[in-house]
């Protein structure tokens, strides 16, 4: 294969070692599978499992005692951000390659610094939560050691992000030794061309769409094509779209349940609630009107206001996303605000796990609490009862938003002028020439050269720059010969 062929198709693998990775993160990290007895762990905290006759769905983080659970959560939740973030990047990277607007040769060292860092991330998870466990195991009077795969084995999501690491290595790695960097050499009789064409003094302006500032300034990219811009964040403008509609339809679903002996309990955070109890028939119920009322008003005021907090992020997200999307909002300017939405559905989630642990803790108490055995165990809020999508659904359209709001700050709308000094002074002669903001009243004796307009500007069929004076006989990013 020679060095083209390897420039043409080295984005594929950059490409594959990311969709990888980001594929990790929604599959186990490890599993124990034994006869009917199931369970399957994520890295960023989720469980499920199954014994044949009962199943469910756990997150560490919410696990009792909190103090000792928390560390290990974050043991996880660390190295998954940081497999989601590189891993998203190699995904933009190789796209930028792919369409030119990315040289690889600009990126191998990142390329070499993403492999090395997704390669590090699972093993930082099993360093960190092997030492985090046997050193809450040593506190709490254990004294076995535990060692993270003795029982379990590990999953696609422990594997995959060596596979990208190692695909991202080989790209930069490949780059470095066997991809040559593009030098442009303009020949000096094209150069004195480019110098000596006359400078076309603009009159006035017939498009509307020039600036009414007296310098009209344009930097020469060197992108291929001015409309990917465009195209790329509409594509941003979809992943962050994505995230408010899953907050949004999060609000439909129960946000915390217990389902176990013939007891099923669903609480909605904006209020609803619906039980039902094996030979005693269901209730369908509004949470203020159900007795204690002071208890019950606390529940309820713990989930209504960061529904409501996170009902309006995601609104105002899926708002500002489709306008980025249809290209009425521009995405520079928005980045900040996902990012910004993104933190306030990650506040209003937190604020609701610590409200109603609160709340509904004093309501089981309350109804468990023996005053004649003061010593009876009385369980947890969330050794009861299991999180629903409602909480886990704001986090993950959290993460997209902030993501959208990432990626629009990678968004490069200019590359800035050619490195030529002479095709540089070409360029601000040409493009900074004085604008007259009225048309004359007499007709001049010579035809005013107008201003140049959209039908002039064309694409060099070399290195697809864009030519915008018009009558230019030469590229001047590559020197090709232009036959307009």
């Amino acid at each position: 294969m020679n060095e083209r062929d390897i420039k043409n198709y080295i984005w594929v693998v950059i490409l594959i070692g990311g969709i990888l990775s980001l594929i990790s993160i929604f599959t186990p990290v490890s599993n124990y599978i034994q006869s009917v007895y199931e369970t399957y762990s994520w890295m960023w905290g989720l469980s499920y499992f199954t014994t044949g006759i009962d199943s469910g769905i756990m997150f560490s983080a919410f696990n009792d005692p909190i103090y000792y659970n928390l560390p290990i959560f974050l043991s996880g939740v660390i190295p998954t951000i940081m497999i989601l973030l590189i891993s998203i990047k190699l995904i933009i990277k190789a796209n930028h390659i792919r369409d030119g607007r990315t040289q690889i040769k600009d990126i191998e060292q990142k390329l070499i610094r993403s492999g090395v860092m997704l390669i590090l991330a699972p093993i930082i998870y099993l360093i960190a939560t092997t030492t985090l466990v046997n050193i809450i195991n040593l506190i709490r009077g254990y004294s076995s050691f535990f060692v993270l795969f003795s029982t379990t084995s590990p999953g696609f999501a422990f594997v995959s992000p060596f596979i990208g690491g190692a695909l991202a290595l080989i790209g930069g790695i490949v780059s470095k030794y066997k991809i040559a960097r593009e030098e442009v050499i303009i020949p000096q009789e094209k150069r004195d061309i480019i110098t000596k064409t006359p400078v076309q003094t603009v009159k006035y302006s017939t498009i509307p769409q020039l600036r009414t500032n007296p310098y009209q300034t344009t930097n020469i990219s060197r992108k291929t094509n001015p409309f990917r811009l465009k195209n790329y964040s509409k594509y941003i403008g979809i992943i962050g779209l994505f995230g408010g509609i899953i907050t949004l339809l999060s609000l439909l679903t129960p946000s915390f349940y217990v389902s176990t002996m013939g007891v099923q309990e669903y609480y909605w955070m904006w209020g609803l609630y619906y039980g039902r109890i094996s030979g005693y028939g269901s209730n369908l119920a509004f949470i203020p009107t159900q007795e204690p009322a002071l208890l019950m008003l606390p529940i309820f005021l713990a989930g209504i206001i960061p529904a409501i907090i996170i009902f309006i992020g995601s609104v105002k997200l899926i708002a500002i996303t489709n306008s980025i999307r249809s290209g009425r909002k521009d995405i520079k300017t928005s980045g900040n605000t996902l990012i910004g939405l993104g933190i306030t559905l990650i506040t209003g989630s937190i604020i609701f796990i610590i409200a109603i642990d609160i709340t509904m803790n004093n309501l089981i108490e309350y109804l468990l609490y023996d005053p004649y055995d003061p010593y009876f165990y009385i369980p947890d809020f969330w050794d009861i009862y299991e999180p629903g999508f409602a909480i886990i659904g704001p986090f993950l359209g959290a993460v997209l938003a902030i993501i959208s709001g990432v990626a629009s700050k990678t968004i490069k709308t200019d590359v800035g002028p050619t490195k030529i000094p002479e095709v540089r002074e070409f360029i601000t002669k040409t493009t900074q020439t004085p604008l007259q903001t009225s048309i004359p009243m007499s007709t001049p004796t010579s035809t005013p050269t107008s201003a140049p307009t959209i039908s002039h500007i064309n694409f060099c069929p070399e290195c697809g720059q864009n030519i915008i004076p018009k009558g230019s006989k030469f590229c001047m990013n590559c020197g090709f010969e232009l036959k307009i």
